[in-house]
């Protein structure tokens, strides 16, 4: 075990005084470090050379030096203000300057601690100036909290840490690590932070463009800039005053003419280049002439009178037009020549719309018909029956008919599952032996008007009278103190009663019982088939211990994108494994028109819309069905400008999804490529305002990482995610 003596830095109050000169360059401030036997070593902060640069130092008890890196050992424990002065002469040529500080330094008694401080350092292999720091500070379970001081006037409060420097230069890093108020070490490094050799840059820009076979004024644009692995970005501009920043591009324009697209690719910001061509949209051929006359009949069905057979008349019809019905109570069909159910009767109205179709799909000629169509009353009978098994014989059944309306009944036949009928209404029926029947009761009203019912009969074997007591118990997953209580045999002419060993009791034939407190008990049921039939049956039982949902707590984290500060990563946290969480992000300040979004997700990241103050509110369930919510306040002071959307679930395999938070009511158009920027998707959905999910079916597309185009009004958004 090692003694040291534990520095605990408060507050730095630091007086410094500068002399009437006009040059200032002189600095006081210095560090210090705390060995055994309460020695202090100071490290003035400029140094200076030896013939112009004079150190003072007073150690607060009674104790001064003149040296430049002194080393003075205090008589005990205690608070001592340490004075610091550095002043220059004037030698030729160079003006005098003067600076002094006073700071309060603490020395505590020696404890015992075996924590020793120690880090290492690696440098980012894409930035020179991001440094991560890896703290290897021994023992590690002594390590309660970690400060960085990156020598450049910031800190950090992580166990590990990055940081990425303004300047080159050489940095003084420290890294204090702590235990508690007793026990902390400090360890120290100069860090070196230089900048790369700059890359010649040999970025020659290229592209190729083709038009889309799908659309007349789709084109498709290849980026074959060279070398590829210098592309770092690509803009293109389209020539229509619009553009696009991806690798490759596709792009819709609203006229057919010529336009110059350029494409601007860059490495970095003294590597770019430009190309730029001319591309020939053309406009597609007028339409062909529009001759569709649309039209239709309609029939009742001659057994069924509700239902409506519709035959379409409408002329020229090809096998590739589109056909869509109305039948005016709310439903559709896409049928040629449908036939439709109305649930009440009355007068629809149905229309029939015929859309032509061309090669290719594009769509030339629009007709519609409207007609009024009856439907009569529909049959409303409804058979049903229930059944319970006689008392002194178990296969004997009696069957009970409750079908309505029973005044309207002219037919009743019922089949018994063993090859047997009847025509009663509520006939009683004894099997040879017991089993499992499928009973129906079918029935008819006349005018066409029928109703089957069906139902499992089970049919048991003749009990004995010692065992009609006897029943089975499960415990419940959610409350360890409830049971439930089934008995073997079940009987609605049987009388049932339960004792459950806490003086509480039950006369339903099957029950659940909660327990005030765990528990051993016994567990008594007592039924009677008649006065001469009855018996009881008990068993013992116990509680065990219960889980409680008040000893369960949840909260959650999040860390901020580096390069898009509204843009956060969360994550949920518990005692208790967490099996769902709901999330619901709401603006409280300044007042806006956004509305809540609710992300039902785990460990969401969500770009906030607008700068202000937001309700983050995580709502989990943890294991035992314990319900937790959990909210704080967060502060969005600056919104990225790029537009990109976070898809969900990322990985997927059979649904991709985005939040798209429109101010207008704008429609939503999202477009799918794969990796060689090929349209393999896409959907069109009214979007309103406030917040639309936008839902993305991708079952047939192959596993790859794919990119999603997002317009809507002013806005091209995009968004990544990987198919599995």
């Amino acid at each position: 075990m090692k003694k040291f003596i534990t520095l605990l830095l408060l507050t730095l109050t630091a007086l410094t005084f500068k002399s009437n000169a006009q040059n200032t360059s002189c600095t006081a401030q210095f560090s210090y470090s705390v060995t055994n036997n309460y020695t202090v070593h100071f490290t003035p902060a400029q140094v200076g050379d030896t013939l112009t640069f004079h150190h003072t130092w007073t150690f607060g008890d009674g104790s001064s030096s003149s040296a430049i890196f002194p080393t003075h050992t205090y008589p005990g424990a205690g608070s001592y203000l340490v004075h610091h002065v550095v002043y220059r002469d004037q030698p030729p040529g160079v003006p005098p300057c003067f600076d002094s500080v006073t700071t309060e330094i603490h020395l505590y008694a020696p404890l015992t601690c075996t924590l020793v401080a120690h880090f290492s350092t690696q440098a980012a292999s894409g930035t020179w100036n991001r440094i991560y720091f890896t703290n290897l500070s021994t023992p590690a379970a002594d390590i309660h909290s970690s400060i960085w001081s990156f020598g450049d006037g910031t800190s950090a409060y992580t166990l590990n840490a990055y940081h990425l420097y303004a300047n080159a230069g050489t940095y003084n890093v420290c890294l204090i690590v702590t235990r508690d108020s007793s026990c902390r070490d400090t360890s120290c490094m100069a860090v070196v932070v230089v900048p790369p050799t700059p890359i010649p840059c040999t970025l020659v820009a290229h592209f190729s463009s083709q038009a889309s076979t799908s659309t007349w004024n789709g084109i498709y644009f290849t980026n074959l800039s060279t070398p590829s692995g210098d592309v770092h970005t690509s803009h293109w501009s389209f020539g229509d005053g619009t553009s696009a920043s991806t690798l490759n591009a596709y792009h819709l324009y609203a006229n057919a003419g010529t336009y110059n697209v350029c494409l601007i690719v860059t490495r970095d910001s003294t590597c770019r280049d430009t190309s730029c061509m001319s591309v020939v949209v053309i406009a597609p051929p007028p339409p062909p002439t529009c001759n569709l006359v649309a039209n239709f009949t309609w029939f009742t069905d001659s057994v069924q009178i509700n239902k409506i057979h519709f035959t379409n008349l409408s002329v020229p019809l090809a096998a590739t037009d589109s056909i869509r019905w109305t039948f005016g109570d709310g439903s559709s069909s896409l049928d040629v020549n449908p036939i439709h159910v109305y649930n009440a009767p009355g007068t629809y109205t149905v229309c029939l719309r015929v859309k032509k179709n061309v090669v290719g799909g594009t769509t030339f000629c629009v007709k519609e018909i409207c007609k009024q169509v009856v439907a009569q009353v529909a049959c409303t009978l409804n058979a049903n029956f229930s059944f319970h098994a006689d008392s002194l014989n178990s296969l004997k059944i009696h069957f009970i008919n409750q079908s309505n309306p029973a005044s309207t009944v002219t037919y009743v036949q019922w089949t018994f599952g063993d090859g047997t009928s009847s025509t009663a209404w509520n006939p009683d029926h004894t099997y040879a032996q017991a089993g499992t029947y499928n009973v129906c009761l079918n029935l008819s009203s006349g005018a066409g008007c029928y109703s089957t019912f069906c139902k499992q009969v089970l049919v048991l074997d003749p009990i004995n009278c010692l065992d009609i007591s006897k029943f089975s118990l499960t415990h419940s997953t959610a409350n360890c103190l409830e049971f439930n209580f089934v008995p073997d045999h079940l009987n609605p002419t049987w009388q049932y009663h339960w004792t459950f060993g806490d003086g509480t009791a039950s006369n339903t034939a099957t029950t659940s019982h909660v327990y005030a407190q765990p528990g051993n008990y016994t567990v008594c049921l007592s039924v009677t088939r008649s006065l001469t039939c009855a018996s009881t049956t008990c068993k013992p039982i116990s509680t065990g211990l219960c889980f409680s949902c008040n000893n369960v707590w949840v909260r959650y984290s999040y860390v901020r994108d580096p390069n898009m500060p509204n843009r956060l990563y969360f994550h949920g946290q518990s005692n208790y494994p967490i099996t769902s969480e709901t999330w619901t992000f709401t603006k409280i300040s300044p007042a806006s028109t956004i509305p809540p979004v609710v992300l039902n997700q785990f460990d969401p990241v969500f770009v906030f819309p607008e700068p202000g103050y937001y309700r983050v509110c995580l709502r989990a369930i943890t294991y035992g069905g314990c319900v937790k919510e959990y909210c704080e306040v967060i502060y969005i002071g600056q919104v990225n400008t790029a537009c990109t959307l976070q898809s969900y679930p990322n990985p997927t395999h059979n649904t991709i999804s985005v939040n798209v938070v429109e101010t207008t009511s704008e429609m939503i158009h999202v477009y799918i490529y794969n990796s060689l920027n090929i349209l393999v998707g896409q959907k069109d959905q009214q979007g309103y305002i406030g917040s639309n999910i936008v839902t993305v079916n991708v079952e047939t597309l192959l596993p790859g990482t794919y990119t999603m185009r997002v317009i809507y009004g002013n806005h091209v958004c995009y968004s990544q995610f990987q198919k599995i």
